[in-house]
């Protein structure tokens, strides 16, 4: 029970006559028993209150500590979490790097990209040999500067 709650008793009454008739046994005078008695009993109220206290302030600890190791045990059980997590992103990554690559941040190209004739393509699928010609830029701008084949391409 909490010592700052408890009430000093009144030593006037019966219940403590043997407590008192004792004291008046020993010489004390008969106006200073009641007062002695309720002098003792803060005393030891007092020791009581401070051992009360010491032991809420070290239950008081022991649940900061408890707290403090608990939220340490957390912050590692997120950080392997994390470092999982960051395994399973780099497997994935490494089993296929080209799905993953980043965009370059380049600005977008204006102007026509110009490819090989659809002969030079159809000889390339099939993998005929094909003359480096149409390949350079004269073999390139003369295909450029051709009409173009109504001939479908047919793919590789």
């Amino acid at each position: 029970m909490n010592p700052h709650l408890k009430v000093i008793p009144d030593y006037t009454t019966d219940r403590h006559a043997a407590t008192r008739q004792r004291l008046a046994d020993c010489g004390i005078n008969q106006h200073f028993i009641v007062p002695t008695l309720e002098d003792v009993w803060r005393d030891n109220n007092t020791e009581q209150q401070e051992s009360w206290d010491e032991k809420l302030h070290q239950e008081a600890h022991t649940i900061l500590e408890a707290e403090r190791l608990a939220a340490e045990e957390a912050i590692l059980h997120h950080q392997v979490v994390a470092d999982e997590l960051e395994l399973a992103k780099y497997e994935e990554w490494k089993k296929d790097k080209n799905k993953y690559l980043p965009i370059p941040n380049t600005t977008i190209p204006m102007e026509t990209i110009i490819i090989p004739s659809a002969y030079a393509m159809n000889k390339l699928c099939k993998g005929e040999y094909c003359k480096l010609y149409y390949f350079t830029n004269q073999g390139l701008a003369e295909d450029e500067s051709s009409l173009p084949s109504l001939t479908m391409m047919p793919l590789c």
